[in-house]
């Protein structure tokens, strides 16, 4: 009797080990599966199911928006040619200019799609271009996205989806409002370019975004604030030159130079190459500005503005 109590107990010491062990294997092997099953259907499922549903709030303070608004139906409309590219303000302080320039593409033209490219003013993203499927929600209501010219840039490895770091870009933010309003049926494609994306990346994405500007209702925007946190009289020397560049199509000084000329060589660089090979280079110089002008007195750190249009 001694003999089998001894047994059951050597039995049981050895047993109850093995059999955690096998539970233990059972269930990684369960979860390992578990795991496989989930990831094989979200590789399945097509990226824009994946990313649908999230929306950007972009906001533009109403102090500045309304005004701006009165202001660009004030200005005397002109006819111009097909109008393929736009650079365009993002600061606040000098919004009207955008919004002038925008109401004399909506009078110009019909567009069905506008491609918008800012800086990343962070500098973090998945990779050095970014954008993203979600879908703008401005006062005046939402703006889609192109979700096919998104897709063609991301199947090319051309840019990253990447939410979080361009849900806050206020060089598209304070842009898509305007967008929406003078556009109101239209749809954007809005990317943001970090400082790492360098002339040869800049002139890959160029390649690509020509060819829409081959449809007849495609426009391309640059979103880019000019010199910034200098003198006003130093700023508008900067500009000056820069300008010069623009009209020379001098993609080494556009894609190379740093704050005290532009905030985005990649923008700017990208804009003015698609535009080189869509042949809608006619620049129509709407304006000029610093942000002296709007506050009334010169500055010792300024920003510079341009509102230029560029047709075919």
């Amino acid at each position: 009797m001694k003999n089998n109590m001894t047994i059951r107990k050597i039995f049981l010491i050895f047993l109850i080990p093995a059999a955690v062990a096998a539970g233990m294997f059972f269930v990684f092997l369960s979860g390992a599966e578990i795991k496989n099953h989930v990831t094989a259907d979200e590789t399945e499922q097509p990226v824009q199911e994946i990313l649908s549903g999230q929306i950007i709030k972009a906001e533009l303070n109403p102090d500045y928006l309304y005004p701006a608004l009165l202001f660009a139906e004030s200005v005397e409309i002109k006819q111009y040619g097909l109008i393929k590219g736009a650079i365009v303000t993002h600061h606040d302080l000098a919004i009207r200019m955008t919004a002038e320039n925008l109401y004399r593409i909506s009078r110009n033209q019909k567009v069905d799609r506008l491609i918008l490219i800012s800086p990343n003013h962070s500098d973090i993203g998945l990779s050095q271009a970014i954008g993203s499927l979600a879908e703008y929600d401005t006062i005046f209501g939402r703006l889609s996205q192109d979700e096919s010219i998104l897709e063609d840039l991301r199947s090319a490895g051309l840019l990253s989806y990447d939410y979080e770091n361009i849900k806050n870009e206020h060089g598209i933010n304070y842009i898509v409002p305007l967008i929406k309003y003078y556009f109101p049926e239209a749809k954007v494609a809005a990317l943001s370019l970090s400082s790492k994306h360098d002339l040869k990346q800049d002139l890959k994405l160029s390649n690509a975004l020509s060819k829409y500007l081959d449809e007849a209702n495609t426009v391309l925007i640059a979103s880019i604030d000019f010199s910034h946190y200098l003198s006003t009289s130093s700023a508008n020397q900067n500009d000056s030159k820069t300008l010069e560049a623009i009209k020379a199509l001098d993609f080494d000084f556009l894609s190379t130079f740093n704050n005290d000329f532009f905030d985005s060589p990649a923008a700017l660089s990208t804009l003015m190459s698609s535009l080189d090979l869509a042949k809608a280079t006619n620049d129509i110089i709407l304006g000029h500005a610093n942000s002296s002008d709007f506050v009334g007195h010169e500055l010792n750190s300024s920003t510079g503005y341009f509102s230029i249009l560029f047709s075919k």
